[in-house]
């Protein structure tokens, strides 16, 4: 069976794992802390998610590439990947009226449906890989002095709800 995955945060705090605008309500404190990952790209807290209707931030975002191939990558790219515990997600839980996957295959992020796919279990496999492209950005941002985003060019699995943690299995890398 395939899985998704979601780095577990350092400040996690409650029941659920939950997208950026529940915590801003449940959390603001750690919102504000989770908010900084977006400096200097902002404009995507206001960017609406083609199908789901909801913004960015609404959704919580998951990734079907293991956290060990991710970590390879990273160490391929003279990068430390700073995450070392995950959860891991089944598939089973996510709604599928409530889920979609973002491509990823361009940039900057635009609001291109064809980007923006219907979630189904049996595609888990198709998004499971981290492309030349994203190996080669990694070196890149890396060569600058620059920590790479971890999931440029990444297929992202949005889920427009909230997970229990109990229901999620801790695993380390």
């Amino acid at each position: 069976m395939r899985y998704l995955y979601h780095v577990i945060p350092e400040n996690l705090q409650g029941q659920y794992l939950m997208p950026l605008n529940q915590l801003k309500k449940n959390h603001p404190e750690i919102y504000q802390e989770h908010l900084k990952k977006y400096e200097g790209r902002e404009s995507l807290l206001k960017f609406k998610i083609p199908k789901l209707n909801c913004l960015w931030n609404d959704v919580i975002h998951l990734t079907a590439v293991q956290p060990k191939k991710l970590d390879e990558a990273f160490r391929e790219a003279e990068a430390d990947l700073k995450w070392r515990k995950w959860f891991k997600v089944n598939p089973e839980l996510l709604e599928p009226n409530r889920t979609i996957v973002y491509l990823y295959k361009k940039r900057p992020l635009i609001a291109d449906p064809t980007e923006f796919v219907p979630f189904k279990v049996n595609d888990l496999s198709k998004y499971s890989h981290i492309g030349e492209k994203t190996r080669d950005y990694f070196k890149e941002e890396v060569s600058k002095g620059r920590r790479p985003l971890m999931f440029h060019l990444v297929p992202h699995v949005l889920y427009k709800g909230k997970l229990k943690i109990k229901d999620l299995e801790v695993i380390e890398i």
